[in-house]
Protein backbone atom coordinates (compact mmCIF):
# COMPACT_ATOMS: atom_id res chain seq x y z
CA UNK A 1 0.00 0.00 0.00
CA UNK A 2 2.81 2.37 0.76
CA UNK A 3 6.62 2.22 2.07
CA UNK A 4 8.56 4.12 3.67
CA UNK A 5 12.87 4.59 4.49
CA UNK A 6 15.04 5.75 7.48
CA UNK A 7 11.45 6.76 8.55
CA UNK A 8 11.73 5.54 12.58
CA UNK A 9 8.59 7.48 13.56
CA UNK A 10 6.61 6.49 9.96
CA UNK A 11 5.67 10.02 8.98
CA UNK A 12 6.24 9.53 5.87
CA UNK A 13 4.80 6.32 5.69
CA UNK A 14 1.62 8.32 7.40
CA UNK A 15 1.94 10.78 4.89
CA UNK A 16 1.62 8.78 1.97
CA UNK A 17 -1.08 6.68 2.76
CA UNK A 18 -2.95 10.00 3.49
CA UNK A 19 -2.58 11.10 0.49
CA UNK A 20 -3.65 7.97 -1.16
CA UNK A 21 -6.68 7.61 0.96
CA UNK A 22 -7.81 11.20 0.22
CA UNK A 23 -7.67 10.57 -3.83
CA UNK A 24 -9.03 6.93 -3.54
CA UNK A 25 -12.11 6.18 -1.72
CA UNK A 26 -11.43 1.68 -2.13
CA UNK A 27 -7.91 2.11 -0.82
CA UNK A 28 -9.36 3.87 2.09
CA UNK A 29 -12.14 1.24 3.12
CA UNK A 30 -9.35 -1.81 2.18
CA UNK A 31 -7.16 -0.36 4.53
CA UNK A 32 -9.95 0.14 7.08
CA UNK A 33 -10.38 -3.70 7.18
CA UNK A 34 -7.30 -3.66 8.97
CA UNK A 35 -7.07 -3.44 13.05
CA UNK A 36 -6.54 -0.16 14.47
CA UNK A 37 -6.40 -1.14 18.12
CA UNK A 38 -5.46 -4.36 20.21
CA UNK A 39 -9.29 -4.37 20.93
CA UNK A 40 -10.35 -4.66 17.43
CA UNK A 41 -8.59 -7.94 16.13
CA UNK A 42 -10.95 -10.12 17.47
CA UNK A 43 -13.88 -8.13 16.41
CA UNK A 44 -13.60 -6.96 13.11
CA UNK A 45 -15.17 -9.37 9.92
CA UNK A 46 -12.57 -10.38 7.94
CA UNK A 47 -13.67 -9.02 4.42
CA UNK A 48 -13.82 -11.46 1.37
CA UNK A 49 -10.86 -11.45 -1.16
CA UNK A 50 -13.20 -9.86 -3.68
CA UNK A 51 -13.17 -6.81 -1.91
CA UNK A 52 -9.44 -6.99 -1.31
CA UNK A 53 -8.76 -7.29 -4.87
CA UNK A 54 -10.72 -6.14 -6.91
CA UNK A 55 -12.39 -2.83 -7.98
CA UNK A 56 -15.57 -1.87 -7.27
CA UNK A 57 -18.27 -2.61 -9.88
CA UNK A 58 -19.61 0.96 -9.17
CA UNK A 59 -18.78 4.46 -8.07
CA UNK A 60 -21.44 3.84 -5.30
CA UNK A 61 -19.37 0.68 -3.74
CA UNK A 62 -17.09 3.18 -2.10
CA UNK A 63 -20.01 4.53 0.13
CA UNK A 64 -19.96 7.65 2.03
CA UNK A 65 -19.67 6.64 5.27
CA UNK A 66 -16.27 6.47 5.85
CA UNK A 67 -13.53 9.33 6.52
CA UNK A 68 -9.69 9.75 6.17
CA UNK A 69 -8.72 9.62 10.05
CA UNK A 70 -4.91 10.33 10.11
CA UNK A 71 -4.92 9.00 13.62
CA UNK A 72 -6.55 6.14 13.33
CA UNK A 73 -3.94 5.22 9.72
CA UNK A 74 -1.33 6.05 12.42
CA UNK A 75 -2.64 2.96 14.95
CA UNK A 76 -2.90 1.06 11.65
CA UNK A 77 0.35 1.46 10.90
CA UNK A 78 1.88 0.72 14.51
CA UNK A 79 -0.07 -2.95 14.45
CA UNK A 80 0.45 -4.04 10.94
CA UNK A 81 3.43 -2.57 9.18
CA UNK A 82 6.16 -4.82 8.30
CA UNK A 83 9.81 -3.61 8.81
CA UNK A 84 13.18 -4.39 8.29
CA UNK A 85 16.79 -3.63 6.51
CA UNK A 86 18.83 -3.96 3.75
CA UNK A 87 22.19 -3.17 2.36
CA UNK A 88 23.10 -3.30 -1.54
CA UNK A 89 27.04 -3.00 -2.24
CA UNK A 90 27.07 1.22 -3.33
CA UNK A 91 25.79 1.20 0.74
CA UNK A 92 28.24 1.41 4.04
CA UNK A 93 25.50 0.89 6.10
CA UNK A 94 21.87 -0.29 6.30
CA UNK A 95 18.85 1.06 5.27
CA UNK A 96 15.82 1.09 7.54
CA UNK A 97 12.25 0.73 5.75
CA UNK A 98 8.72 0.29 6.60
CA UNK A 99 5.90 -1.17 4.81
CA UNK A 100 1.97 -1.40 5.00
CA UNK A 101 0.39 -4.38 2.82
CA UNK A 102 -2.98 -5.39 2.87
CA UNK A 103 -3.44 -9.04 2.49
CA UNK A 104 0.19 -10.05 4.23
CA UNK A 105 -1.57 -7.71 7.07
CA UNK A 106 -4.51 -10.48 7.23
CA UNK A 107 -2.16 -13.52 7.79
CA UNK A 108 -1.95 -14.75 11.51
CA UNK A 109 1.20 -14.88 13.82
CA UNK A 110 1.86 -19.16 14.50
CA UNK A 111 5.42 -20.14 16.30
CA UNK A 112 5.10 -23.22 13.83
CA UNK A 113 4.10 -21.37 10.33
CA UNK A 114 3.45 -22.74 7.02
CA UNK A 115 4.21 -19.72 5.21
CA UNK A 116 7.63 -17.62 4.47
CA UNK A 117 7.79 -13.76 3.03
CA UNK A 118 10.66 -12.09 1.36
CA UNK A 119 10.74 -8.25 0.60
CA UNK A 120 12.37 -7.62 -2.85
CA UNK A 121 11.93 -3.56 -3.32
CA UNK A 122 8.53 -2.60 -2.64
CA UNK A 123 7.12 -6.32 -3.09
CA UNK A 124 5.78 -8.46 -0.59
CA UNK A 125 6.49 -12.26 -1.87
CA UNK A 126 4.32 -14.83 0.07
CA UNK A 127 5.07 -18.38 -0.73
CA UNK A 128 4.21 -21.75 1.03
CA UNK A 129 7.49 -23.13 3.27
CA UNK A 130 5.37 -26.67 3.33
CA UNK A 131 3.02 -28.12 2.28
CA UNK A 132 -0.39 -26.84 2.65
CA UNK A 133 -3.33 -28.95 2.92
CA UNK A 134 -6.87 -27.05 1.16
CA UNK A 135 -8.31 -25.44 3.60
CA UNK A 136 -5.47 -24.98 5.93
CA UNK A 137 -4.86 -21.36 7.45
CA UNK A 138 -1.77 -20.00 6.28
CA UNK A 139 0.62 -18.36 9.17
CA UNK A 140 3.94 -16.27 9.46
CA UNK A 141 5.88 -15.36 12.36
CA UNK A 142 6.09 -11.73 13.16
CA UNK A 143 8.97 -11.95 15.85
CA UNK A 144 11.92 -14.45 15.80
CA UNK A 145 10.71 -18.06 16.84
CA UNK A 146 14.27 -19.33 16.91
CA UNK A 147 14.10 -18.80 20.66
CA UNK A 148 12.23 -21.01 23.76
CA UNK A 149 8.45 -20.04 25.09
CA UNK A 150 9.36 -17.13 27.20
CA UNK A 151 11.57 -15.32 25.42
CA UNK A 152 8.59 -15.74 22.23
CA UNK A 153 6.24 -14.27 24.59
CA UNK A 154 8.69 -11.51 25.87
CA UNK A 155 9.14 -10.67 22.22
CA UNK A 156 5.35 -10.16 21.37
CA UNK A 157 4.76 -8.51 24.28
CA UNK A 158 7.68 -6.17 23.49
CA UNK A 159 6.05 -5.85 19.72
CA UNK A 160 2.68 -4.43 21.45
CA UNK A 161 0.85 -7.19 19.25
CA UNK A 162 -1.69 -7.17 21.63
CA UNK A 163 -2.26 -11.49 21.74
CA UNK A 164 -0.14 -13.76 23.35
CA UNK A 165 0.13 -17.14 20.44
CA UNK A 166 -1.40 -20.44 20.86
CA UNK A 167 0.18 -22.40 18.39
CA UNK A 168 0.42 -26.30 18.33
CA UNK A 169 4.02 -25.25 19.31
CA UNK A 170 3.47 -22.54 22.13
CA UNK A 171 0.79 -25.20 23.85
CA UNK A 172 3.24 -27.55 23.98
CA UNK A 173 5.81 -25.98 25.26
CA UNK A 174 3.92 -24.30 27.82
CA UNK A 175 2.95 -28.03 28.88
CA UNK A 176 6.73 -28.31 29.95
CA UNK A 177 6.98 -24.52 31.55
CA UNK A 178 7.27 -26.03 35.45
CA UNK A 179 10.40 -28.86 33.69
CA UNK A 180 11.87 -26.20 31.85
CA UNK A 181 11.70 -23.52 33.83
CA UNK A 182 15.57 -23.28 34.91
CA UNK A 183 16.64 -23.79 31.88
CA UNK A 184 14.91 -21.08 30.08
CA UNK A 185 15.47 -18.54 32.53
CA UNK A 186 19.53 -19.58 32.04
CA UNK A 187 18.78 -18.98 28.31
CA UNK A 188 17.73 -15.47 28.96
CA UNK A 189 20.18 -14.61 30.98
CA UNK A 190 23.20 -16.16 28.81
CA UNK A 191 21.69 -15.27 25.38
CA UNK A 192 23.31 -11.59 24.88
CA UNK A 193 26.45 -12.95 26.65
CA UNK A 194 27.05 -15.95 24.55
CA UNK A 195 25.86 -13.53 20.89
CA UNK A 196 28.52 -11.31 21.74
CA UNK A 197 31.40 -13.84 22.69
CA UNK A 198 30.39 -15.20 19.16
CA UNK A 199 30.75 -12.27 16.93
CA UNK A 200 34.01 -11.74 19.16
CA UNK A 201 35.16 -15.38 17.94
CA UNK A 202 34.66 -14.51 14.17
CA UNK A 203 35.73 -11.20 14.26
CA UNK A 204 39.34 -12.59 15.80
CA UNK A 205 39.57 -15.43 13.22
CA UNK A 206 43.34 -14.69 12.20
CA UNK A 207 44.21 -14.78 15.09
CA UNK A 208 41.91 -16.68 16.99
CA UNK A 209 41.87 -16.50 20.95
CA UNK A 210 41.44 -20.48 22.93
CA UNK A 211 37.75 -22.07 23.23
CA UNK A 212 38.46 -21.40 27.34
CA UNK A 213 38.10 -17.53 26.77
CA UNK A 214 34.31 -17.68 26.35
CA UNK A 215 32.66 -19.22 29.17
CA UNK A 216 28.97 -17.93 28.50
CA UNK A 217 29.30 -20.01 25.34
CA UNK A 218 30.02 -22.77 27.07
CA UNK A 219 27.34 -22.44 29.41
CA UNK A 220 25.27 -21.66 27.00
CA UNK A 221 25.92 -25.01 25.34
CA UNK A 222 25.52 -27.05 28.55
CA UNK A 223 21.61 -25.95 28.31
CA UNK A 224 20.97 -27.41 25.04
CA UNK A 225 22.30 -30.71 25.90
CA UNK A 226 20.05 -29.94 29.05
CA UNK A 227 16.95 -29.43 27.42
CA UNK A 228 17.84 -32.35 24.35
CA UNK A 229 18.16 -34.84 27.83
CA UNK A 230 15.10 -33.97 29.35
CA UNK A 231 13.02 -33.84 25.93
CA UNK A 232 14.24 -37.66 25.40
CA UNK A 233 13.16 -38.88 28.28
CA UNK A 234 9.77 -37.02 28.53
CA UNK A 235 6.66 -39.28 27.89
CA UNK A 236 3.80 -38.47 25.61
CA UNK A 237 6.11 -36.00 23.35
CA UNK A 238 5.97 -36.71 19.54
CA UNK A 239 8.93 -36.54 17.25
CA UNK A 240 7.90 -33.14 16.22
CA UNK A 241 7.17 -31.51 19.20
CA UNK A 242 10.40 -32.96 20.24
CA UNK A 243 11.87 -30.89 17.38
CA UNK A 244 10.02 -27.64 17.99
CA UNK A 245 11.86 -27.53 21.44
CA UNK A 246 15.06 -28.56 20.23
CA UNK A 247 14.91 -25.79 17.51
CA UNK A 248 13.68 -23.58 20.13
CA UNK A 249 17.34 -23.84 22.09
CA UNK A 250 19.40 -24.22 18.73
CA UNK A 251 21.30 -21.48 19.41
CA UNK A 252 22.94 -22.49 22.71
CA UNK A 253 24.13 -25.56 20.13
CA UNK A 254 25.11 -23.41 17.62
CA UNK A 255 27.38 -21.14 19.64
CA UNK A 256 29.28 -23.39 20.51
CA UNK A 257 29.67 -25.46 17.56
CA UNK A 258 30.40 -21.72 15.54
CA UNK A 259 33.42 -21.02 18.22
CA UNK A 260 35.19 -24.48 17.67
CA UNK A 261 34.78 -24.05 13.83
CA UNK A 262 36.42 -20.76 13.75
CA UNK A 263 38.85 -21.48 16.01
CA UNK A 264 40.18 -24.50 14.11
CA UNK A 265 39.30 -22.56 10.67
CA UNK A 266 37.07 -25.44 10.35
CA UNK A 267 39.95 -27.48 8.70
CA UNK A 268 39.19 -30.83 11.05
CA UNK A 269 36.18 -32.63 11.50
CA UNK A 270 37.26 -33.69 14.76
CA UNK A 271 36.92 -29.88 15.83
CA UNK A 272 33.93 -28.78 14.43
CA UNK A 273 31.31 -32.13 13.52
CA UNK A 274 29.14 -34.21 15.71
CA UNK A 275 26.10 -36.28 14.55
CA UNK A 276 24.16 -33.38 16.72
CA UNK A 277 24.29 -30.77 13.84
CA UNK A 278 22.30 -32.65 11.40
CA UNK A 279 19.46 -32.90 14.36
CA UNK A 280 19.53 -29.34 14.66
CA UNK A 281 19.59 -28.72 11.12
CA UNK A 282 16.68 -31.10 10.86
CA UNK A 283 15.12 -29.51 13.63
CA UNK A 284 15.09 -25.97 12.54
CA UNK A 285 13.59 -26.94 9.30
CA UNK A 286 10.81 -29.18 10.69
CA UNK A 287 10.25 -26.08 12.70
CA UNK A 288 10.54 -22.82 10.65
CA UNK A 289 10.82 -24.36 7.23
CA UNK A 290 12.32 -22.30 4.62
CA UNK A 291 13.57 -19.71 6.89
CA UNK A 292 17.17 -17.78 5.38
CA UNK A 293 18.00 -18.57 8.89
CA UNK A 294 18.28 -22.18 8.02
CA UNK A 295 19.80 -22.17 4.72
CA UNK A 296 22.76 -19.94 5.78
CA UNK A 297 23.31 -22.58 8.29
CA UNK A 298 23.07 -25.57 5.67
CA UNK A 299 25.10 -23.42 3.32
CA UNK A 300 27.91 -23.20 6.59
CA UNK A 301 27.72 -26.84 6.97
CA UNK A 302 27.96 -27.50 2.90
CA UNK A 303 30.97 -24.76 2.89
CA UNK A 304 33.22 -27.13 5.44
CA UNK A 305 32.10 -30.30 4.28
CA UNK A 306 33.37 -29.56 0.76
CA UNK A 307 36.79 -28.75 2.94
CA UNK A 308 36.72 -31.81 5.04
CA UNK A 309 38.24 -35.14 3.66
CA UNK A 310 35.25 -37.18 4.25
CA UNK A 311 33.27 -34.56 2.18
CA UNK A 312 30.99 -36.92 0.37
CA UNK A 313 30.43 -39.35 3.60
CA UNK A 314 28.84 -36.34 5.75
CA UNK A 315 27.76 -33.77 2.71
CA UNK A 316 25.28 -36.21 1.37
CA UNK A 317 22.55 -35.79 3.86
CA UNK A 318 23.14 -32.11 4.54
CA UNK A 319 23.14 -31.49 0.15
CA UNK A 320 19.71 -33.27 0.57
CA UNK A 321 18.48 -30.81 2.96
CA UNK A 322 19.83 -27.91 1.61
CA UNK A 323 18.06 -28.45 -1.20
CA UNK A 324 15.04 -29.27 0.43
CA UNK A 325 15.25 -25.94 2.26
CA UNK A 326 16.19 -23.84 -1.33
CA UNK A 327 12.83 -25.01 -2.95
CA UNK A 328 11.33 -23.97 0.90
CA UNK A 329 12.74 -20.43 0.39
CA UNK A 330 13.10 -19.63 -3.21
CA UNK A 331 10.49 -22.18 -4.71
CA UNK A 332 10.85 -24.99 -7.34
CA UNK A 333 14.66 -24.37 -8.38
CA UNK A 334 16.24 -26.68 -10.47
CA UNK A 335 18.60 -28.69 -8.03
CA UNK A 336 21.76 -27.50 -9.84
CA UNK A 337 20.72 -23.86 -9.50
CA UNK A 338 20.18 -24.67 -5.81
CA UNK A 339 23.28 -25.74 -5.41
CA UNK A 340 24.75 -23.05 -7.19
CA UNK A 341 23.08 -20.81 -4.62
CA UNK A 342 24.08 -22.72 -2.32
CA UNK A 343 28.12 -22.70 -3.18
CA UNK A 344 27.71 -19.25 -3.61
CA UNK A 345 26.37 -17.73 -0.72
CA UNK A 346 29.19 -16.23 1.68
CA UNK A 347 27.71 -14.34 3.54
CA UNK A 348 26.76 -15.95 7.07
CA UNK A 349 23.67 -14.86 8.36
CA UNK A 350 23.80 -14.14 12.29
CA UNK A 351 22.41 -17.64 14.23
CA UNK A 352 21.05 -15.46 17.14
Amino acid sequence: MAMSYDDPHRVLLLMRLVARAQDDPLFLKQMYCLAHTQSSQDEMEVPSMDFLASPPRSPSDYGTDVHVDPSRIMDIIMLNSFEGEFKDDNQESKTWFCGLYLIPSLINHSCHRNASRLIVGGTMILHAATDIQKGEEITITYISTVAPLELRHKSSLAMKFGFKCKCKRCIVEDSLRHSLSDVSEMYCNLHDKAFDEVRKAISLVSHPPTESSFSAVAQFRSIFDRVSSRIRSEYGLSEIERKWIMAGYSSAYLGKWLIRGYIARFSKKPAIWDDTIVEVVEALRTTIPGLPHTLSLITLIVAITQRLENKHEIGKDVFKMGLAECSGIYGNLRSDVCIKLMEKSTEVIPFF
